[in-house]
């Protein structure tokens, strides 16, 4: 992944039931998806953690059949995860819900929050 040194930060903290995850970037690709998707599956078998909140600072989002390509990408790796999604950044939660809406109608566990404490409520349930 040395190729995409810089363009995303991506941080972990293994806490008691799930993975937190730090994600922040000026901007969205293919690349960036794949690469944090496949850090994230690694340090969740690495935590022995299925449950992930990710906290997803990134104000941009792909174009809609860029966003339903990478998470078709995703689900295989994602499969058997529940993944919490906070997006602090209101102007994309619309299209960000539809990349999510894609992975939830094939089978994908995820959901999308503004705030952790609901994320967290969800993801513990």
């Amino acid at each position: 992944m040395a190729e995409l040194s810089g363009l995303y930060e991506l941080s972990f903290e293994v806490r008691p039931k799930y993975l937190y995850a730090e994600l922040r970037a000026r901007s969205i690709s293919e690349e960036i998806i794949r690469g944090y998707v496949a850090e994230l599956v690694a340090k969740s078998r690495e935590s022995g953690r299925d449950l992930i909140l990710l906290y997803r600072d990134i104000p941009a989002i792909m174009a809609a059949h860029q966003m339903f390509s990478t998470v078709s990408e995703s689900l295989d790796a994602l499969r058997g995860k529940k993944l919490a999604l906070v997006n602090p950044h209101a102007s994309i939660d619309d299209d960000l819900e539809f990349g999510l809406t894609v992975g939830q109608n094939r089978g994908g566990n995820y959901r999308r929050f503004t705030n952790i404490p609901d994320a967290e409520a969800w993801l513990l349930a």
